[in-house]
């Protein structure tokens, strides 16, 4: 018995569609290009009161669900008539650890847990108007009542540090630190070296961190090294510690969001006093992530200092 498989069509790689949040410009989610009742172009409100803007196509998988409710033409008249909702306080199933996240987390309220696309499960305890303290997204397919049932099937995943090899820009001496889980690096064991997906060097702890929220979870690892950053010097420590790259900020006051170039070596939650190009007073901005593909929408004039989070920067 033979079986004959015939191959009649070659699948297209679906286009989605990548939004913005009006009121939290760090939240991007992937929806469906079919959603119903999506404009052309704006912005629109979902069923929940949040107010989305219309960025880019994408070939990324869709990361949540969102069902239309007006159309608008900007950011400004949607907000105009659904104002900004107070922000989530939220409790982490795996540790004692409080923090902020964004109310626009799709299907659910106070009281609720859920579990998030790093698979980490959390409860909603209250509301705030303070800023939120960091990003995640809501797993869509996964339902949880409770912190003991999401945890029988999404144990909490072990926390690691990785280190750059490159030193940091923010105070000599001071490591450029992450934190990652090993499923999202996608590769490595503790206490290796690797290059990722930009041509940086990290190493990575021997033994788990403490619970904290990830920092890190853009860096994919590429390639494992043998041995540590100093026995890899050519790779690790010579030019491409120089190289430029992009940075998304946040403006510690305003919450707008930019892409500027600079240097490798500003950490991840850290702040810097900038000035650009377009505006000499300088001003605060939280390090949100990096990568080698973005647009800058302003130029940096001049650093003037480092920080170690928005506090510090606007209080120095």
């Amino acid at each position: 018995m033979s079986t004959r498989i015939e191959i009649k069509t070659k699948c297209d790689t679906p286009i989605n569609l990548i939004i913005q949040n009006c009121c939290e410009p760090l939240i991007e989610e992937i929806i469906s290009f079919d959603t119903g009742g999506l404009p052309p172009i704006g912005a629109f409100s979902d069923t929940e009161g949040n107010c989305w803007t219309l960025v880019d196509t994408t070939e990324d998988p869709i990361t949540s669900i969102r069902e239309i409710s007006n159309s608008y033409g900007s950011c400004v008249t949607c907000v105009n008539d659904n104002p900004c909702p107070e922000n989530y306080v939220v409790e982490s199933c795996c540790a004692t650890f409080n923090t902020i996240f964004s109310s626009t987390l799709p299907g659910v309220g106070v009281g609720d847990t859920f579990a998030d696309t790093f698979g980490f499960c959390w409860t909603i305890t209250g509301t705030t108007a303070a800023p939120i303290n960091g990003v995640v997204s809501v797993d869509p397919f996964f339902l949880a009542g409770s912190c003991s049932s999401c945890l029988l099937s999404k144990p909490c995943p072990d926390i690691y540090s990785i280190t750059a090899c490159c030193a940091s820009l923010c105070s000599k001496g001071t490591p450029n630190v992450l934190y990652t889980t090993l499923q999202q690096l996608g590769g490595g064991l503790p206490g290796e070296t690797f290059v990722d997906q930009f041509g940086f060097c990290w190493t990575i702890s021997t033994v788990p961190a403490d619970f904290t929220l990830l920092t890190g979870p853009f860096i994919q690892h590429v390639t494992t090294l043998t041995g540590p950053c100093k026995e890899n010097a050519e790779t690790c420590f010579e030019e491409i510690c120089i190289d430029l790259v992009y940075y998304t900020i946040q403006n510690c006051s305003t919450n707008n969001v930019e892409i500027v170039q600079a240097q490798f070596g500003f950490p991840v939650g850290s702040a810097i006093s900038v000035n650009f190009t377009t505006n000499l007073t300088p001003e605060c901005y939280e390090i949100i992530s990096w990568d080698l593909t973005s647009l800058p929408t302003l130029i940096i004039d001049k650093v003037f200092g480092c920080f170690s989070d928005c506090k510090s920067c606007i209080g120095g």
